[in-house]
């Protein structure tokens, strides 16, 4: 081919690119590349997408030349083509942002968990210590009230004691346990008492 590229019309390009010619897509590149270029730039807002856009365009117009209609000016199937990657890029980028926000979350949450998992086992392990710390009738009524669910009134029938001892009994057992709990485990008291609360009285 003696003809020089620089001087070929639109139209003698895109037949010499139709029929496999590589330099004629270099030409084509070199006449559209700026003004391809500022198009995927201005919506892409970032150069290294912009000049992925560009190129990518390009190779797609090599694998799909055989089916370029002629009859049309090439600017236009170029500047669609810019504009469907362009689309493609931003929509692959929301989905990629928002999975690394499902992610991040996630990780979040795993996190959380893991750290009130731990709290919550030291809680169990000292609160079961507490409790083992009671002397042996109050021990038992603490038990057979948050353990078991018993009431002051069958507590009292099932032991043989009054409503009122129990009663007394469990106010200084909660009393034991709340300021043991206080000594031995990195909570606020309010902390402790919700704790507490959702352990045993649920």
């Amino acid at each position: 081919m003696t003809t020089k590229l620089g001087t070929c019309l639109e139209g003698e390009l895109v037949s010499l690119l139709i029929a496999g010619h590589e330099p004629a897509l270099a030409e084509l590149f070199r006449r559209f590349e700026a003004k391809l270029y500022t198009y995927a730039l201005k919506f892409a807002r970032q150069q290294e997408l912009a000049e992925e856009i560009l190129q990518d365009v390009f190779v797609s117009l090599w694998e799909y030349r055989a089916e370029i209609d002629t009859s049309l000016p090439l600017s236009a199937l170029l500047y669609r083509m810019t504009r469907n990657k362009i689309l493609n890029a931003l929509r692959q980028e929301t989905r990629l942002a928002q999975q690394r926000k499902t992610y991040s979350f996630s990780m979040e949450v795993s996190r959380d968990l893991t750290e009130e998992r731990v709290v919550l086992n030291d809680y169990h392990r000292i609160m079961d210590k507490a409790i083992e710390n009671l002397p042996k009738q109050r021990r038992s009524i603490f038990k057979m009230n948050h353990l078991d669910g018993m009431s002051y009134d069958e507590i009292a029938e099932t032991l043989g004691i009054s409503r009122n001892t129990v009663r007394n009994q469990m106010i200084k057992s909660m009393k034991y346990v709340r300021d043991f709990l206080s000594a031995n485990v990195d909570l606020n008291i309010n902390t402790i008492i919700v704790l507490h609360l959702l352990t045993y009285l649920a």
